[in-house]
């Protein structure tokens, strides 16, 4: 199963360690909960693919998704600086923020088609 933006939130926040309060972590977890859902059933043709994804899978799924959107918001030009004990380092956020869950879902949503 995948999270809902609700379920989303508190790990999200955890994970990117931020509030679970701030609104831009709040939009970030409610549109990755909404994007990895549209695309595992395909915008709702296929609903019964969000079961097939085990829990674990869907959560690292969708916190990979939610920290990309999340970056994204201090990210200029598509690089943002992350900071490290060694100090910061410039990054760059990818154009595809599911980039990243894509090969944590495949093995469970079988062969797809392209059209």
């Amino acid at each position: 199963m995948l999270p809902t933006a609700a379920q989303l939130t508190e790990p999200l926040g955890a994970f990117v360690e931020w509030p679970a309060d701030d609104p831009n972590l709040v939009r970030a977890a409610a549109t990755a909960a909404a994007l990895v859902l549209g695309k595992v059933t395909g915008n709702g043709a296929n609903p019964a693919a969000a079961d097939a994804i085990p829990d674990a899978i869907g959560m690292e799924a969708c916190l990979a998704v939610g920290s990309e959107l999340f970056y994204r918001r201090t990210a200029r030009h598509g690089m943002v600086n992350l900071g490290g004990e060694e100090g910061m380092a410039p990054a760059r956020i990818g154009k595809d923020p599911m980039a990243l869950a894509w090969p944590l879902l495949q093995p469970f949503l079988g062969l797809g088609i392209g059209g």
